[in-house]
C-alpha cells in the first residue's frame, strides 16, 4: 500500500481543487491518467478526494502522495500544507560529468558509492552520467531533494559534456536562474546541492540562492577522498534523525579525517552556504 494523504491535506485539496477542471489538471499533472480518475458525479469536494486518495493509497502512480502535494505547490507554493518536510530526504538527483580532453574524474565511481546507500531502501537515486546542460531539466521534472553535481570546474565556470562527449562550458550564474526559474514558476524547491568540483568556490556561491543548503569544497579535490566523502555524507543523513544537509556534511567530513588521514583536506577545504551566506567547515 502506498503512503496516503492525510487528513489535513485533504482538507486542504477539497478546498483550493474541488471537481472539475482544476482538480483534474491537478492530477493529470501528478501521473493520473483522466480515464483512471474518480467521476465526481453528486459527490462533495471532500468526498471526491477521499475517492483520489484511495487510489494513492493504491499505489495507482509511484509515489502519489508525494507526487499530487508537489503538482499542488506548484499551484500555491506557500501553502505549509502541500510542502512535505525536506529533512526527510526522498529523492537525489545525481548529474556526473567528464568529458574527453580533460582530466577523467570518477564520478561513476562515486555514483557508486552513493548507489550502495540508496539500495538500503533509504532514497531514491537518479543518475544522468555524461551529463549535458540539458540535463538540468530533470531537476524540473523530477523534483528532487538533493542536486548531487560531480564536474570540473573553475571559478564561477563548471564543465559539463555536450552530445558527442566534448566539453560544454556552462557559467554557473546560468545554472542558477535556471534553477530560480524552476523554483518560481514550477514550485520545485531543492533542500541541497552537493557540488563537488574543483576551484568552484564562487560557483557555489551562485548556486546557494537556489536551494537552503549548499555544500562545495575549496581547491583541488582529490577523486577517491570524494567518493569516501560522497558516501560518508549520504550514510549520516540516513541514519541520523533529520539531520541539516551542512551538519550531515561536518560530521561525514571529521569521520572521513579520522579513518583516513589522506582525506583530511576535506575537512579543512569544506565550503557551506545557506541561503546565499558562507559558513567555515
Amino acid at each position: 500500500m502506498g503512503d496516503r494523504l492525510k487528513e489535513r491535506e485533504v482538507a486542504e485539496l477539497a478546498r483550493l481543487f474541488p471537481p472539475g477542471f482544476k482538480a483534474t489538471q491537478l492530477l493529470e499533472k501528478a501521473g493520473f491518467l483522466r480515464e483512471e480518475l474518480p467521476t465526481p458525479g453528486a459527490a462533495t469536494s471532500h468526498e471526491y478526494w477521499m475517492m483520489v486518495n484511495e487510489l494513492v493509497a493504491a499505489d495507482q502512480i509511484e509515489n502519489g502522495r508525494r507526487q499530487v502535494l508537489d503538482a499542488a505547490a506548484a499551484h500555491y507554493r506557500y501553502n505549509p500544507v502541500f510542502v512535505i518536510d525536506r529533512r526527510g530526504l526522498k529523492r537525489v538527483l545525481f548529474l556526473g560529468a567528464s568529458p574527453d580532453g580533460l582530466g577523467r574524474l570518477r564520478a561513476d565511481r562515486e555514483y557508486r558509492s552513493v548507489d550502495h546507500i540508496a539500495k538500503a531502501g533509504a532514497f531514491e537515486l537518479h543518475h544522468r552520467p555524461a551529463a549535458t546542460p540539458a540535463d538540468l531539466d530533470e531537476v524540473r521534472t523530477l523534483r528532487p531533494d538533493v542536486l548531487h553535481l560531480v564536474c570540473h570546474g573553475d571559478g564561477r565556470l563548471l564543465t559539463f559534456e555536450n552530445a558527442v562527449g566534448q566539453p560544454e562550458i556552462v557559467d554557473a550564474r546560468d545554472i542558477a536562474q535556471t534553477l530560480l526559474t524552476y523554483r518560481d514558476t514550477a514550485g520545485v524547491t531543492l533542500w541541497g546541492i552537493v557540488l563537488n568540483a574543483c576551484s568552484s568556490t564562487d560557483a557555489a556561491e551562485l548556486l546557494s540562492s537556489c536551494a537552503k543548503e549548499l555544500i562545495a569544497h575549496e581547491g583541488d579535490l582529490d577523486d577517491d577522498c570524494a567518493v569516501a566523502f560522497s558516501a560518508e555524507l549520504y550514510r549520516v543523513i540516513t541514519t541520523s534523525s533529520n539531520p541539516s544537509l551542512h551538519a550531515a556534511a561536518r560530521i561525514a567530513a571529521q569521520n572521513l579525517a579520522v579513518t583516513n588521514r589522506a582525506c583530511r583536506w576535506v575537512r579543512d577545504n569544506l565550503v557551506l552556504f545557506e541561503g546565499g551566506a558562507l559558513s567555515g567547515g
